[in-house]
């Protein structure tokens, strides 16, 4: 992997281990062997990740080969857990097409790879723009459309007893998110919300025997101004928010 400016981000030749890569997968059987990263379990979504998350511009170059199975390669990119499913998928659906998948499939081209062939990989990754090439040949030419995977979700409802308005805001995104409530119609608001808050480091994290509280809810105030309350969430996080309204 390198940046814009040349300087080698990440580099692996595998001449004696996968030292810096993160192997993941159920059943995965990864090994290093002559000179290469070796993954033989013909199982669904086995990843092998390197670098950081926080890189967004830089070129990643790597060779492949398929030696057995139904199917291509997968080159994750651009991804922010280890869970995402940002990557271009090469000679996938049974052998037949490339791809680009940011939740949805994007730019398919017919496409194919054949069984012991070296192939040269290099995804270029500027801006929004997406550049992927297959043994020298561009094969896909997009701009990637980061607005398109929903992280914020929201619902509201009054409280007409207590006179209180309450919106639950979910961030599904592993990193903090800026949004903006409207309350028109809301009535006059309070000076500030009340916000119960439950997140973690992790979306997988659970409370256990030995860390009953890793996972706890905490008490804040949020200002609001006017009608508005613009409150950067959390990430993997549950907010409810209530704010007194005079109807």
């Amino acid at each position: 992997m390198t940046a814009p400016d040349g300087k080698v981000l990440f580099a692996s030749d595998f001449s004696a281990n996968g030292a810096g890569w993160k192997l993941l997968g159920d059943g995965a059987r990864w090994g290093v062997a002559g000179g290469g990263l070796r993954q033989s379990a013909e199982r669904e979504f086995i990843r092998a990740l390197a670098g950081d998350k926080s890189w967004t511009d830089y070129t990643f170059t790597l060779k492949a080969r398929k030696l057995s199975g139904r199917e291509g390669f997968l080159i994750l990119f651009h991804i922010t857990d280890d869970e995402d499913r940002n990557w271009w998928n090469i000679a996938g659906w049974n052998n037949t097409q490339h791809g680009i998948e940011l939740g949805e499939t994007l730019d398919g081209k017919p496409g194919q790879v054949e069984t012991g062939r070296w192939y040269d990989i290099k995804i270029e990754l500027k801006g929004k723009q997406v550049k992927c090439w297959l043994d020298g040949k561009l094969v896909h030419e997009i701009e990637e459309p980061r607005n398109m995977t929903q992280s914020i979700y929201a619902s509201a409802t009054r409280d007409s007893a207590n006179s209180d308005l309450i919106v639950k805001v979910v961030n599904t995104a592993a990193a903090p998110t800026e949004t903006e409530i409207d309350f028109a119609g809301g009535g006059k608001l309070a000076a500030a919300a009340r916000a119960v808050v439950l997140t973690s480091a992790s979306a997988k994290d659970e409370n256990t025997l030995e860390e009953p509280t890793k996972v706890a809810s905490k008490d804040q105030s949020i200002p609001v101004n006017g009608k508005k309350i613009k409150h950067t969430f959390p990430g993997n996080s549950l907010t409810v928010l209530r704010v007194k309204a005079d109807e």
